[in-house]
């Protein structure tokens, strides 16, 4: 049984203990703790810039999205396809201060039009990238119509990979919560009517993510489909990339 042989009376937080080569107790304080960490920025429009650290940050922890592709053009009788939504996951920095990095957000890649056979595919979005070397790869664009829903980005040097939107149930069940996300206003505008059941086949579209005027960084564009629907629609830009980050110094 290990005992105190040192007088440390109280009690202590984050607590840095002694032991000697008998397993005893021989010293103990309060250690400096860790500090809470605190959202420090956030930003959700295409771009690149610097990023400087507040002068105590020993950490930071990153969440960072690739732009979303856009969606792909059709034809007048059917739908294009969908773009694929930006790599989205978390890293986590050691800071060295000085540290000032800089940084990129990934655009959302344009949506295909109605034109041609088939409509045009969408293109894709572009990276977002942290002091170069942490990546958020973009979507790739919807293909027109007869082609492939646009795959996901992927990530570079990521500590974890919450989402890589393969699957609506994947996207709602954490691209909404998740507190590394950023929503993206749409000017002058409420959200359109959509219909929530129905087929494309009966005029009735259902809905998709991208329909809400709630946008969500790095989703991918919606398809676009004909004139023999309620209205032609071109297929929907992707929406732009994120980064959101937290520093050590609460």
């Amino acid at each position: 049984m290990p005992r105190i042989i040192k007088p440390a009376v109280g009690s202590f937080t984050a607590s840095n203990i002694t032991v000697d080569s008998s397993g005893r107790i021989v010293a103990a304080s309060s250690g400096a703790g860790a500090a809470n960490m605190v959202k420090t920025f956030a930003r959700g429009t295409n771009g690149t810039a610097t990023f400087t650290a507040q002068p105590t940050t020993t950490k930071l922890h990153l969440y960072m999205s690739g732009g979303g592709g856009g969606g792909g053009g059709a034809n007048p009788y059917q739908v294009g396809k969908d773009g694929g939504f930006g790599g989205f996951g978390f890293f986590n920095v050691p800071v060295s201060q000085p540290f000032s990095v800089p940084f990129t957000v990934g655009a959302g890649g344009a949506g295909g039009t109605n034109t041609g056979p088939g409509g045009n595919p969408g293109s894709a979005g572009t990276a977002s990238s942290f002091n170069t070397n942490l990546v958020a790869n973009a979507g790739n664009g919807g293909g027109k119509t007869g082609q492939s829903d646009g795959t996901p980005g992927t990530l570079q040097n990521h500590t974890v990979a919450y989402i890589n939107g393969n699957t609506l149930a994947e996207i709602t069940g954490g691209h909404f919560s998740h507190e590394g996300k950023l929503v993206q206003e749409e000017a002058n505008s409420l959200a359109p009517v959509v219909a929530l059941q129905g087929t494309q086949s009966g005029g009735n579209l259902p809905a998709f993510l991208d329909d809400s005027r709630l946008k969500i960084a790095g989703t991918g564009g919606r398809q676009g489909f004909g004139p023999q629907f309620p209205a032609p629609v071109n297929g929907r830009e992707g929406r732009d990339g994120s980064i959101v980050i937290y520093e050590d110094i609460g």
